[in-house]
């Protein structure tokens, strides 16, 4: 065998390790694309619910403070018929009230 055939062999292996590696990359850029798609997938999702979260609790916490306005209005009318009723309770002689302290 010359040199000549031997360096056909050694090249032809060399060029079929090569496709072997190539095959192989290209692989990997498959998987690697797959992998991206289902992560963009994944994050849109997770970016959809806590888009829909924040307006939803938005929502909630606003309706809270309605509720809250409403509380404080009807305990500053409670506060407002409790100091009428102690300043008509205290022009009445009979019914003095003693501040404590």
């Amino acid at each position: 065998m010359s040199d000549r055939d031997l360096l056909a062999i050694v090249r032809e292996d060399v060029s079929r390790k090569f496709d072997i590696v190539l095959e192989g990359i290209d692989g990997l850029n498959q998987k690697m694309e797959r992998y991206r798609d289902e992560a963009n997938e994944r994050f849109e999702r997770v970016e959809a619910a806590i888009r829909f979260t924040s307006v939803d609790l938005r929502e909630k916490i606003g309706k809270v403070e309605e509720r809250l306005t409403g509380v404080e209005d009807k305990l500053d009318a409670v506060a407002d018929d409790v100091a009428a009723h102690r300043a008509d309770t205290e022009s009445h002689t009979l019914y003095r009230v003693k501040e404590e302290g």
